[in-house]
């Protein structure tokens, strides 16, 4: 069973939910006074509390209430009773899909490069809201309903832990599976992937890998120069050699005129000697 929730400040703190539980609203009223997100684009913050887990997509950078006032924040919270999600990826695509696709313009618009809500609550918007709702339920029932495992750590709340961060790329490891049971988690397509070097060093990569390519490309320049002077030079040594065989042959033709000359000279000489 899953219980949807949206909720934020459109013009003071406001929930609104098909179906709440009473306890519920223990868990997301704190999110009024709660700064996590307000540096990210989109974050998800997956916790354990009592017995239940809950993955709320948040949006709190640079979000105005409807009269303007700042540091206001939209959230869709899914609840899933008694059992943990193993999709969480398919769950953030989701949830962000939900936003874009029917939150965006209807509840909360972009002006610049700030998010403005619409509604001063979101009751103005409840047939939206159920509509809302119901794609995630769907959803939740077609892609994620499938694998949802039953919550094994009685008692942990992750809201008093610590917090471990993640990229979206690195959900539903083993490793991630292992956090969510004894951590608030954070998720992001913002933070960078535990796979992945730093910054820094992937810039020097970057340079590196680039001067190897120019050295690479200026290597079988030359080498391209070497072959084609390597054909050169053979093509010269076959003509020198084809040159010299007819030196050699010439000069065997002109010893041969010499030779046979002299013959004819010594018969003229003899044959005037003996007139």
């Amino acid at each position: 069973m899953i219980r949807v929730y949206i909720h934020g400040r459109p013009q003071g703190q406001d929930t609104w939910s098909a179906a709440p539980a009473p306890n519920d609203k223990f868990y997301l009223n704190p999110f009024l006074d709660s700064r996590i997100g307000e540096d990210m684009n989109a974050v998800m913050q997956v916790d354990i509390w009592q017995e239940n887990s809950y993955y709320s997509y948040i949006h709190r950078k640079n979000v105005l209430e409807k009269g303007n006032r700042p540091s206001a924040y939209f959230a869709i919270t899914v609840c899933f009773e008694k059992q943990v999600c193993t999709q969480v990826a398919t769950l953030y695509d989701l949830l962000e899909s939900v936003y874009t696709q029917l939150c965006l313009n209807n509840l909360i618009e972009k002006v610049g490069k700030q998010e403005r809500f619409l509604v001063a609550q979101f009751k103005e918007q409840e047939s939206l809201l159920r509509q809302i709702t119901s794609v995630i339920q769907q959803n939740v029932d077609k892609y994620i309903a499938g694998t949802l495992n039953t919550i094994s750590n009685k008692g942990v709340d992750t809201t008093k832990s610590a917090i471990k961060f993640y990229s979206t790329v690195d959900v539903d490891s083993p490793q991630f599976v292992t956090d969510c049971n004894n951590n608030r988690i954070l998720i992001s397509p913002d933070y960078s992937s535990k796979d992945k070097l730093p910054v820094e060093l992937k810039q020097k990569i970057s340079v590196l890998e680039s001067q190897m390519q120019q050295v690479e490309g200026e290597r079988n320049l030359w080498q391209s120069k070497a072959e084609h002077q390597q054909r050169e030079n053979q093509v010269l040594t076959d003509k020198q050699k084809q040159l010299q065989e007819q030196i050699q042959t010439l000069q065997q033709q002109v010893s041969e005129i010499k030779g046979e000359l002299a013959k004819q000279y010594q018969f003229q000489i003899e044959k005037l000697q003996n007139s």
